[in-house]
This record gives structure tokens, sequence and C-alpha cells, in this order.
């Protein structure tokens, strides 16, 4: 059994990403995690405002609740031996949890970090991938799709990149990391050789 989560920014792609390895993730028995009734499908509007709060416990509450409502559902399956996908893994929350400590208690990523680490626990991906992209190019993808960010909401993405990068340093799984600037074909080969590669190598060691 394995888990493989897809991490990024807003807007980096993970979706869409998602969406194209359907037919990998059926192929090779993967269930992918469906998102839960908290952040990861809340409407835009909601969550501009919760990234602009300047609440920053409201924030952190929010987001753990919903990394502790998938984790039931993680576990309950790894249990039965399913291999797991998540969209918008906890790597991607807790950044945003960082950023948040930032902007608004002036806490260190580390400070934070150290302070949250209990959320990895104790659901460790086998998998991590990173898709980066500038928060820049976020933005105007987010234009692209009629989404108005608010400054706070701006704000929040650019250091939720940094908060992002030091995530995935201090990870301890394995990790591929691709360039989401390039096109929407180019970023689904190079992850779905990745996983791929990633499956066949887990087979040989079962």
């Amino acid at each position: 059994m394995y888990l493989i989560t897809i991490n990024g920014i807003d807007c980096s792609g993970k979706t869409t990403l998602v969406s194209g390895l359907k037919n990998t993730f059926d192929a090779t028995g993967i269930l992918l995690a469906p998102h839960v009734k908290t952040f990861s499908n809340v409407s835009v509007p909601k969550r501009q405002k919760l990234y602009a709060s300047d609440k920053s416990k409201e924030f952190e509450n929010f987001m753990t609740e919903d990394i502790s409502l998938r984790r039931i559902f993680v576990l309950n399956k790894m249990q039965h031996g399913l291999p797991i996908a998540m969209d918008r893994g906890d790597s991607t929350l807790l950044a945003y949890i960082m950023a948040k400590n930032f902007l608004v208690q002036k806490k260190t990523y580390t400070e934070s970090f150290v302070s949250l680490k209990k959320y990895f626990t104790p659901i460790c991906p086998t998998l991590e991938i990173f898709i980066k992209v500038p928060h820049e190019v976020a933005m105007e993808r987010a234009k692209q799709k009629g989404e108005n960010w608010g400054e706070g909401f701006v704000e929040l993405t650019r250091n939720g990149v940094d908060a992002l990068d030091f995530v995935s340093q201090n990870s301890s799984s394995k990790l591929f990391t691709v360039d989401g600037t390039m096109s929407t074909e180019q970023v689904l080969s190079k992850v779905k050789n990745e996983i791929e590669l990633f499956v066949s190598d887990r087979c040989l060691l079962d």
C-alpha cells in the first residue's frame, strides 16, 4: 500500500493534472481520495475570504479539519491495502497555514513547521508530487478563469510559494517536482511517467 499526494498553490494545475491522470490511476488500481466538506471544495469567494482573514487561528482550524477528515478516509483504505492518490495533499494545506502565520503572527516557517508537524502523522506520503509555479503565473490563470483574487489572497499565495518550498525541503517522502509553467500535456506526461515508474518499483519491492 502507498499514498501519492499532489501539491501546489491555487491555480498551479493540481485538479487539471488529477483529471488527466484518471486513466493512469484506473490502470494501476490507485484510488483517488475524495474532497471533503471543508476547504478543498468550498466556493472560491469563501476561500478568498478565509485567505484574506487576519484571524490566523480560525484559518488554521479550518485547514486542519480538512486534513483530519481526509485522514479518516485514507487510513481506512490503506488499512485494506489500497493504494491512494490525494489531490491537494496535506503539505499544500500546511504550507498555507505557515504562510498565514507568517503574515499575521510573524511566525517564521520553522516555528510554524515545528508546531504543525503533528499533522504529518500518522500519514506520511510514499510519493509527494509538487507542481511549482510562480505566484504571478497562478494569478494570471485565476484571471483567465474569471476569479477575482483580493489583495489578501494574492499576498498569501505569494508567501505560500515559499512556504511550500520549505515544506518540500523538509519532507521525508520521495519527492518529484515538476515545472507547472510547462504545457498541460508536458506536465501530465512527466508526472504520468514518474507514477508508472514508482508503481513498477513498488511492485518489485512487494
